[in-house]
């Protein structure tokens, strides 16, 4: 009976995993049931939005962000972990647009924007391998790039193995866009870093 628990959904299963803060202040996470919420500290006021995060028919009280990203605009972004699909919330306006999903996998972990424009992401979920996937907000297009690989070449670690992400849980670009830092979850994680070209 151990595959009910990936559909049991427990208490840690609808906080949200991840918060985000617009330019005026406003902080943005998810709640029970498939909504977003904002907290207003200037007002002191924390106010439900009126749309829902996108769902997969039958699976909404799964829904839960888990993965948050701000455009150079001010766009919110962000990734339903329950079914790895990627949205934008407007926060002038509150409005929510399913962007769909960019890989057939659950879950959506992280989010940053490289220097190119570009949102980059992870999705899937174990058993799984982690995908890598970019979004370009100018032309509404995903790329899937993939299960991530690289050549470890850090000082400590034998040099030259191949080292591919099975579960990477936190993504975060520098601060000028020109790296993406991917860390993973288990107990040999590694952290690997690209270049934006």
């Amino acid at each position: 009976l151990s595959f009910l628990h990936n559909y049991a959904v427990e208490a840690q299963d609808v906080l949200t995993r991840r918060l985000a803060v617009d330019r005026r202040g406003r902080v943005y996470g998810s709640m029970p049931i498939n909504k977003i919420f904002r907290f207003d500290p200037g007002a002191a006021k924390i106010s439900i939005l009126p749309d829902e995060l996108p769902e997969v028919w039958g699976r909404r009280p799964l829904g839960r962000v888990d993965a948050w990203a701000m455009a150079p605009d001010g766009t919110l972004y962000g990734g339903n972990g329950a079914d790895g699909q990627l949205f934008r919330l407007d926060p002038e306006t509150g409005k929510v647009t399913n962007l769909g999903k960019p890989a057939m996998m659950p879950g959506m972990q992280g989010l940053a924007f490289g220097r190119d424009g570009k949102l980059y992401g992870v999705t899937g979920a174990p058993p799984g391998y982690t995908h890598l996937f970019t979004y370009d907000p100018q032309g509404g297009g995903y790329s899937d790039l993939g299960n991530p690989m690289f050549t470890m070449a850090a000082p400590g670690i034998e040099q030259g193995i191949a080292w591919r992400g099975y579960r990477i849980r936190s993504v975060a670009a520098s601060e000028d866009g020109k790296y993406i830092a991917l860390g993973e979850d288990e107990s040999l994680s590694q952290l690997m870093v690209f270049q934006v070209r």
